[in-house]
C-alpha cells in the first residue's frame, strides 16, 4: 500500500488553517524573530548538523519566545532495534547544553510517557535577548 507523502497529507488535512513548508532544521526559510515559539516533536535525532539547527531555532523565534523540543533519551532509544537505522541518540545533558549554546535560557525537563512505556522527555526554555 503506497501512502501519501507527510506533507501532503498535513496540507489535505489542514487545508488553508497552517502555512506547511519542508525546509532544513540548518536553514529554515523565514524571517529573524519570525515566532513566538518554535516546537519539535521526535526530529531531533534526523538533523544533519544539530548546533546548526539550534542556532535556527534561535534565530527564528524571537527574544523572549519559547522552544519545546521532545525527544527519547538515548537509554530509552537503545532499548528499540530500529535506532541503529538513522538515529542519532542524545542523553538529556546534551541536548540542554546544545539550546544552551544556541542562547536559549530557562531551560528545564518535562518528563512523561507515550503509548509506550518509554520515558519520554520534553526540554523547554526561552531565547535570550543577546545573540549568540
Amino acid at each position: 500500500m503506497c501512502r501519501k507523502p507527510p506533507l501532503a497529507r498535513a496540507r489535505r488535512r489542514f487545508g488553508k488553517e497552517a502555512r506547511l513548508v519542508r525546509a532544513s532544521a540548518e536553514a529554515l526559510p523565514f524571517p529573524d524573530s519570525a515566532f513566538d515559539a518554535a516546537v519539535s516533536l521526535n526530529s531531533l535525532y534526523f538533523w544533519p548538523d544539530v548546533p546548526a539547527a539550534f542556532a535556527e531555532l534561535a534565530r527564528v523565534v524571537r527574544p523572549g519566545g519559547r522552544l519545546a523540543v521532545g525527544f527519547e533519551p538515548a537509554d530509552e532509544l537503545r532499548k528499540w532495534p530500529g535506532h541503529r537505522f538513522g538515529f542519532r541518540l542524545f542523553e538529556a545533558e546534551e541536548v540542554a547544553g546544545l539550546a544552551a549554546a544556541a542562547g536559549f535560557e530557562h531551560l528545564r525537563f518535562s518528563e512523561g510517557r507515550g503509548r509506550k512505556p518509554d520515558r519520554f522527555l520534553c526540554l523547554s526554555g526561552t531565547r535570550g535577548s543577546a545573540n549568540v
